[in-house]
């Protein structure tokens, strides 16, 4: 299975669906924020959460235990850029909260697409992973 596929995962239920640009956007966005984890954090947990808002969002967080940082001197940084200029590319909303040695959490909203009944498919699903970085 793709990688990127395994993102439109939900339960068979479900009156959503993830835009299937927005799969490879997500996945990307979630590989780019653990690389910068990975060099800069310093941080021994991460802990990835997937989620449908009130507002028919589909929510990505991720939160690390790490150093944190000075959101306004890493916006210097083209990873950071990157992940705003993709999220923004998708019609998605990006919030970064972090602050020196309280390390960081970055949240990432993309509409979602209503599913009729007669389309629902089940897939099996993951909403939350967590875990020790190893080092």
């Amino acid at each position: 299975m793709d990688r990127a596929a395994a993102l439109g995962a939900f339960h068979e239920n479900s009156r959503y669906a993830i835009r299937d640009s927005n799969r490879l956007c997500i996945y990307r966005i979630v590989e780019e924020w653990l690389a910068n984890i990975h060099k800069h954090a310093i941080a021994t947990r991460v802990n990835i959460t997937l989620g449908i808002t009130k507002q028919d969002e589909l929510l990505v967080s991720l939160t690390d235990d790490g150093i944190g940082f000075d959101p306004q001197k890493a916006r210097s940084g083209l990873g950071l850029r990157i992940i705003e200029a993709r999220t923004l590319e998708e019609g998605g909303t990006l919030h970064i909260e972090t602050s020196p040695n309280r390390g960081a959490t970055i949240t990432v909203r993309f509409p979602l697409d209503r599913v009729p009944p007669s389309k629902r498919q089940y897939v099996p699903s993951v909403r939350h992973v967590s875990g020790r970085l190893p080092r």
